[in-house]
């Protein structure tokens, strides 16, 4: 495998996690290299965790009594999205997107204003009110981050522990979950591995797909809520993957943004293709969003002429620019609101976190 500045390019040794860099996967050690930009070692690698202080700070509001005039008929009680779920949050810094970053993106399944971040050093959550505050008390490295679709009290994670966080001397996490909303963490499954990328469907939430790339390595598939996995042949894969995208409507169905391009497979990961005009211009990360019959994907694509977010409404057949937003740096993460699919998150290598309330036609900075 040749060295990792000839693989990902220039620009990457700097980069936080770079003592800590391990290689891929022997599943695809054969995968040709391609030149990119520093976004490759971004998604692919991880490090151990570093210090981090956070101190804390919560807020309520309560709504005004409502004046009811006789004779008139009431409007219609509007859905009220539920607050943050009571679990410990204390105040981030604020200066966390310079201390850390980040390897994931969720969305709180009962309130589309609350985006869960992934980080090197924990959970970062943004309130409804716009405030940044740091989940529980656990540091822990999260490289592969998941939400359940419809519980907002279950989190699904992998990586490597931070202080304190007790694996039984493993350097890695494994399959880790929360049932009370990130308070705590217990290890479900896959002792001692690593998930670089883990993505659980959103119309099926008890299939998982996950990379891992320490303890054992290679594609896995999970049937059961991640209880037991099973490793995929993930046959015409002709590159490592940095994220999945999994079809609302048919957990068997889902794609694979890597350096060479967009694969797709329909039968569960076990075999892949590439989808047309994707090899030259790749994708950093995809959301399959359910539009009656289909799909549609919205992505950020790295083109020859530039970088752009893009929407395929034909199955990945071909793609258009979606609105003319520009970003600060690389897109990496991005994640649909359950509640609202209207409602995207994107976050970049540069630690920015952007909102779009109008399925990515325009995105406003989050600070």
């Amino acid at each position: 495998m040749p060295a990792l500045s000839e693989t990902i390019g220039m620009g990457l040794l700097d980069h936080p996690c770079q003592p800590y860099l391990s290689e891929v996967s022997p599943q695809f050690k054969s995968m040709k290299p391609i030149l990119l930009t520093g976004f490759t070692a971004l998604v692919l690698w991880g490090c151990t965790a570093q210090n981090v202080s956070q101190t804390p700070e919560s807020t309520e509001t309560s709504s005004p009594p409502v004046e009811t005039v006789e004779a008139e008929q009431a409007e219609p009680e509007q859905a009220t999205p539920k607050p943050l779920p009571d679990v410990p949050l204390t105040a981030a810094s604020e200066d966390w997107q310079q201390q850390t970053h980040i390897h994931g993106i969720g969305v709180n399944p009962s309130n589309p204003e609350v985006v869960y971040i992934a980080t090197h050093h924990g959970i970062v959550i943004r309130s409804p009110e716009g405030e940044w505050l740091q989940l529980g008390d656990d540091r822990s490295d999260l490289m592969g981050f998941a939400m359940h679709p419809e519980d907002q009290m279950l989190l699904y994670r992998s990586g490597h522990p931070g202080h304190g966080h007790d694996t039984g001397g493993s350097h890695n996490l494994g399959f880790e979950v929360s049932a009370d909303g990130g308070a705590s963490w217990q290890r479900r499954s896959m002792e001692g591995v690593d998930f670089h990328t883990l993505a659980i469907a959103p119309g099926h939430p008890d299939v998982f797909y996950g990379l891992a790339t320490s303890g054992q390595q290679g594609l896995f598939k999970s049937d059961d809520g991640g209880n037991t996995w099973i490793p995929l042949a993930a046959n015409g894969l002709d590159a490592t993957p940095f994220k999945f995208a999994i079809a609302p409507q048919n957990s068997d169905h889902v794609f694979a943004t890597t350096q060479a391009g967009l694969f797709e497979s329909t039968d569960g990961g076990q075999t892949w293709t590439l989808r047309p005009n994707t090899a030259t211009a790749p994708l950093t990360d995809l959301i399959a969003i359910e539009a009656g019959d289909q799909n549609h994907l919205v992505g950020f694509q790295l083109t020859p002429s530039g970088q752009t977010f893009v929407i395929s409404q034909n199955q990945s057949q071909s793609w258009e620019p979606l609105g003319n937003s520009q970003t600060e740096g690389v897109v990496l993460h991005m994640a649909a609101a359950p509640s609202n699919p209207t409602m995207l998150y994107a976050a970049t290598d540069q630690n920015q976190i952007y909102q779009s309330s109008d399925s990515g036609e325009t995105w406003t900075v989050l600070n």
